[in-house]
């Protein structure tokens, strides 16, 4: 059955992740440099990350929260485990398949892993089409692939590799292949008017609104949310991968043509590793609980951590927690997965 999720359900079940950089030093005044790698400016990991290091500068003097960019999840695991840095943001999806040594870590999968840290976001997938196009359904994308450009994010991104899967696991994925764009995000928009691409994947973060990307896409062009289909929605059902859920198209400026939209969530999370003391995290976790409003003041989408459940919502209950993480969940009564 089609779960149609509620909000605060649906928060509560999602989780995100980031990196560090060279972790553990200590930097200005004693802090403790906690140097943070995430994907490139434009993503919401970008922009939840840079709104608590805000947050951190302001509000602790124990911590310093560095940001490092990558090109994705993937890079971002490699690095920690090269020991380039101390942790990193991730999704569930990708991190588990570093775990298990699949696609594509399968010729170099990792020895070393960063812990649990809280989750800061969920993700809502779904296509639209561009005006024009002549796209209706789900289905037309696939019946008509042979003749579009089909965009579905960034060949480094562990969000590329998830949709991959669930294509895949539709029977899809081998009509759509051969139409995929690989481009990065930054130029989504600009290919969007020049008539590159006619149908993309986006995804909203926690109810709330959208990437900068998709934001320069709505700005720039005519687009509308396509219909699902018995394709797309059974085929979320059978997932391994995930799940589908009913859901209102938010964070659009113009107006998407449909009240409701079935929608493929991820979770995201911060990971650290050992070389990042428990004190520190201890003190992230607590920059972001209590002063979530600082953080909120530079991104309203970063999920409320006010509430520490949330911050533990979406987290795997077969992944470890960084000592600090624990530390922070039992002094404040957290339920943890």
């Amino acid at each position: 059955m089609l779960d149609r999720t509620s909000r605060r359900r649906f928060l509560a079940g999602t989780a995100a992740a980031t990196i560090v950089g060279a972790a553990g030093c200590l930097g200005d005044d004693d802090a403790e440099t906690i140097n943070l790698a995430v994907p490139p400016s434009g993503t919401v990991s970008n922009r939840g990350v840079s709104a608590l290091q805000r947050a951190v500068s302001q509000e602790s003097d124990s911590i310093d929260l560095r940001i490092e960019e990558t090109s994705g999840d993937p890079e971002s695991i490699r690095e920690f485990d090269a020991g380039g840095v101390g942790a990193h943001t991730s999704g569930l999806s990708i991190m588990m398949r570093a775990r298990d040594g699949r696609e594509p870590f399968e010729d170099d999968t990792p020895e070393s892993f960063a812990d649990q840290v809280f989750n800061y976001a969920a993700l809502h997938h779904y296509f639209v089409a561009v005006e024009g196009s002549g796209l209706e359904t789900f289905d037309d994308i696939v019946e008509q692939a042979d003749d579009l450009g089909i965009y579905i994010l960034p060949p480094g991104w562990g969000l590329r590799r998830l949709a991959e899967d669930v294509l895949q696991e539709m029977g899809v994925f081998d009509e759509i292949q051969p139409s995929v764009v690989d481009l990065e995000t930054s130029e989504v928009a600009g290919a969007v008017e020049e008539g590159r691409i006619d149908a993309l994947l986006v995804y909203g973060a926690n109810f709330v609104n959208n990437p900068g990307w998709v934001q320069e896409v709505d700005a720039r062009n005519d687009v509308f949310a396509v219909e699902a289909t018995d394709t797309w929605t059974s085929g979320l059902e059978a997932s391994a991968a995930t799940n589908p859920i009913e859901m209102e198209p938010y964070g659009w400026d113009q107006d998407v043509g449909l009240d409701e939209v079935v929608a493929y969530p991820e979770s995201f999370s911060v990971y650290a590793g050992d070389s990042i003391s428990s004190d520190g995290i201890y003190e992230l976790c607590r920059v972001s609980h209590e002063h979530i409003d600082v953080v909120h003041e530079a991104d309203e989408s970063y999920l409320d951590h006010s509430d520490v459940n949330q911050m533990t919502a979406g987290l795997s209950g077969d992944l470890p927690y960084h000592e600090g993480a624990e530390q922070f969940y039992e002094e404040y009564g957290a339920d943890m997965p």
